[in-house]
């Protein structure tokens, strides 16, 4: 057994997607250790100003502000962030790839057919400025003009946050619909969705909206059931955890910012739309959702929409970019996640019943070529991280 390593994280750790983090520590911890953690009392967080007389070996901390950088940058440890607030900390830091998380929204919302965009941010905080980087460079890069709506993030700020409503308010009601809206995390696309309900428009079909962080809380309970993109957060905290090993033994660190790739978008109600203006072509999407659970194919469709098969493959090419067998497979492949999902399991033969493919062996292979993961693979990821629940307006990120 190693030397015993003391070790704080100062951060909120019941937030969901700071827990996931946690985990992938203490994953960490249980195959390199031992350490011991230090967590605040009454299960606070611990104290950043407290650690200025603490003695330990390393710290994991969310960098939120320029006094709490002036604290970590005098401590005698190593410190990790794990924060992407401030762009410039001086501290080795593992965050998630917040550009790439704009981009994976907005080819969410792209798939569903839209042609008009928002984006709804905060200018004080550097991973909502990345988000938006990426989300708008995407809509941009498929010809489409993206509407922004900016705000100072709650967590510093004294006035009331009825003004951000008042404001929010004003934007969605200028836009033209059908719009889809990605806001900064999911508590401000929650936000969205109830500012939406205040003017009377309908969600998902004028206004789809995705959030990120997937904060099963914040996803769950929003009406309609908010889409979100996840954060990998046991891998940002196991990475930050190796970092803080390697540089707790003296290592030399080249790579001193890591930044993850985060995880799919785990699809909801908020986004289960298709902004669709011709006739026909929503027509065929209507069949297509109805019969899901059937042995659908594109001749059938072609049939009863009156038309050529020809004609269907190109006007959704056209509309939706892929073939209508594509189109089919993926719809089938989205219902089969939210089966998997359900609890008590189902089997996966009834799934695939369910989803309109032959046998679970068919399921198997359609399911892994478009998600990269078997169906018990992707029901075993989506059992270990939905946990817990969060309070409060602006998560840390």
């Amino acid at each position: 057994m190693g030397t015993l390593r003391r070790i704080a994280l100062a951060y909120q750790i019941a937030i969901p997607h700071q827990e996931r983090m946690t985990w992938g520590i203490l994953a960490y911890a249980r195959r390199h250790g031992p350490w011991q953690f230090a967590f605040g009392p009454e299960a606070n967080p611990v104290s950043v100003h407290s650690l200025a007389d603490w003695d330990g070996d390393g710290v994991i901390a969310m960098a939120e502000s320029r006094s709490q950088l002036e604290v970590f940058r005098q401590l005698s440890c190593p410190v990790v962030n794990l924060s992407s607030a401030i762009r410039e900390t001086g501290l080795p830091t593992v965050t998630s790839d917040n550009h790439a998380i704009g981009r994976l929204a907005a080819e969410h919302l792209l798939e569903r057919g839209f042609q008009r965009f928002g984006y709804y941010g905060l200018t004080d905080v550097w991973y909502s400025q990345e988000r938006q980087r990426g989300f708008v460079e995407r809509i941009g890069q498929a010809g489409h003009p993206c509407d922004v709506l900016l705000t100072t993030s709650s967590l510093h700020a004294d006035r009331p946050w009825l003004w951000d409503r008042s404001e929010l308010e004003g934007w969605l009601g200028g836009l033209e619909h059908p719009v889809g809206v990605m806001a900064a995390h999911d508590y401000r696309a929650r936000m969205v969705q109830e500012v939406c309900q205040r003017l009377e428009l309908k969600l998902p079909d004028d206004v789809a909206v995705v959030g990120v962080n997937d904060d099963p809380v914040a996803c769950e309970s929003a009406d309609p059931p908010l889409s979100s993109v996840r954060q990998e957060g046991q891998t940002i905290g196991a990475e930050a955890a190796r970092l803080l090993d390697r540089l707790m033994a003296g290592t030399r660190v080249r790579e001193r910012s890591l930044a993850i790739a985060p995880g799919p978008v785990h699809a909801r109600k908020s986004t289960e739309t298709l902004a669709i203006n011709h006739p026909t072509l929503r027509k065929a999407v209507t069949i297509i959702h109805r019969q899901l659970d059937r042995r659908l194919g594109t001749d059938e469709v072609a049939k009863r929409c009156n038309v050529s098969r020809r004609w269907l493959e190109r006007l959704f090419r056209v509309h939706l970019g892929m073939s209508p067998h594509d189109f089919i497979a993926r719809e089938r492949v989205g219902k089969a996640k939210e089966l998997l999902e359900r609890d008590p399991p189902l089997k996966l033969a009834d799934i695939a019943r369910r989803c309109g493919f032959n046998d679970a062996r068919r399921l198997n292979i359609v399911f892994q070529r478009a998600s990269g993961l078997s169906p018990r693979n992707y029901r075993a990821t989506r059992a270990t991280t939905d946990k817990e629940t969060s309070v409060g307006d602006e998560p840390q990120n």
